[in-house]
């Protein structure tokens, strides 16, 4: 049994999505791996909060999905002990969370593109969110994208929002920068 630690539930009712947030107060020990452990922390949240038993299960391209009588699309991430679950009954999904922990300077040319580099300064806030928001942008395409780094495009970043140029299409994801993590979800 995991103690968990609900931080903050965001609904948009025009868009049909909630993203949930919460932390993971338990420590992990035990026989369980790190991949078991995580998907037991998010099988328990969602269980808790449909009061019935969910099991988050995974396509064959790691994509979840829910193995129960909801018909959800979800999304989940994880940092940490902070996790994100976006969840919609109607709308495709995807989310990222991010423990703002570390300098990404060093690892920029493995993600961030040219046209990137010529827009945006390349700080630590910055290179968060170019990460961040092509790790949604990742899930919202369910791994169907050849590079990351050459296609998908941060045209944008705002103070709350970050738009994404895909082929021919732009996407728009919700951006919040708080004091120990960053979060991307797909309005």
């Amino acid at each position: 049994m995991h103690i968990l630690s609900e931080i903050e539930k965001i609904c948009d009712e025009f868009n049909d999505s909630c993203v949930y947030l919460f932390s993971d107060l338990t420590e992990h020990k035990g026989s369980l791996g790190k991949v078991d452990y995580q998907r037991s922390v998010v099988n328990q949240f969602l269980s808790n909060h449909f009061k019935i038993k969910v099991e988050v299960r995974h396509n064959d391209k790691g994509a979840p999905f829910l193995y129960a009588k909801l018909k959800r699309n979800i999304s989940i991430s994880h940092s940490g002990n902070r996790y994100a679950v976006q969840l919609s009954e109607k709308r495709d999904v995807a989310i990222d969370i991010q423990l703002i922990e570390r300098d990404l300077i060093g690892g920029k040319d493995f993600f961030v593109n040219d046209r990137e580099s010529e827009s945006f300064e390349m700080n630590n806030d910055n290179l968060h969110i170019i990460w961040s928001v092509k790790e949604s942008m990742y899930k919202l395409l369910k791994g169907e994208v050849k590079s990351a780094k050459e296609e998908v495009i941060v045209r944008e970043i705002d103070s709350n929002v970050v738009v994404v140029d895909y082929l021919e299409s732009s996407y728009c994801f919700v951006l919040r920068v708080e004091k120990e993590y960053m979060l991307t979800y797909y309005r």
